[in-house]
């Protein structure tokens, strides 16, 4: 036992003790505690590697089909957050590309097949019509007042986008034949 300086007590060793807060009888019951909890952790981490194992393996599997992964990691992410989430990361990076100059490349695919009947057509051009002027408006990319997987909401989206990214292809500088910006004078 060790004793404190200046003490004549002798101060129990607790090195070897439980975690605080728990308090156990006796060696036996320290020893049942470990064990049974060595136990799980091992069966987890063999449950962990092989899921990791069969992880890679899916990843193996995509890459080889000829999936894009980087595209696919970012799909596979943003499926993880909640629609709030989405919103607010997509609303910093516009910000964060209007503020740096970047023009991003955005097409949101439609379906647009012929054989919708006329007034969805016609509810999708008001939509694409209502999202230019939500942008301009000052509204947000949050603001979309229909469902991202309807028509209707994707037109709205890609037209709230194309406003910005009109007006940030105004804002950015000029570039010469060479891809520079030109010099200030």
């Amino acid at each position: 036992m060790a004793r404190p300086a200046g003490s004549s007590k002798k101060v129990r060793d607790t090195s070897d003790q439980p975690a605080p807060g728990r308090v156990l009888e006796d060696r036996s019951e320290t020893t049942r505690f470990i064990k049974a909890h060595a136990k799980d952790i091992i069966k987890l981490t063999k449950e962990k590697d092989t899921a990791n194992a069969n992880l890679r393996n899916a990843w193996k599997l995509a890459k080889e089909q000829g999936l894009a992964i980087k595209a696919l990691k970012t799909v596979i992410k943003e499926m993880r957050l909640t629609e709030e989430e989405r919103m607010v990361e997509e609303k910093q990076l516009a910000e964060y590309r209007a503020a740096l100059g970047v023009v991003p490349v955005v097409q949101l695919v439609l379906d647009l097949d012929s054989a919708a009947p006329i007034d969805e057509d016609a509810s999708v051009a008001k939509a694409t019509d209502a999202g230019t002027f939500a942008y301009h408006d000052g509204k947000n990319l949050e603001d979309n007042p229909h469902a991202m997987n309807t028509r209707r909401g994707q037109a709205w989206h890609a037209a709230y986008l194309h406003a910005q990214n009109e007006v940030i292809k105004k804002m950015a500088p000029e570039k010469n034949g060479d891809g520079q910006a030109p010099a200030a004078h």
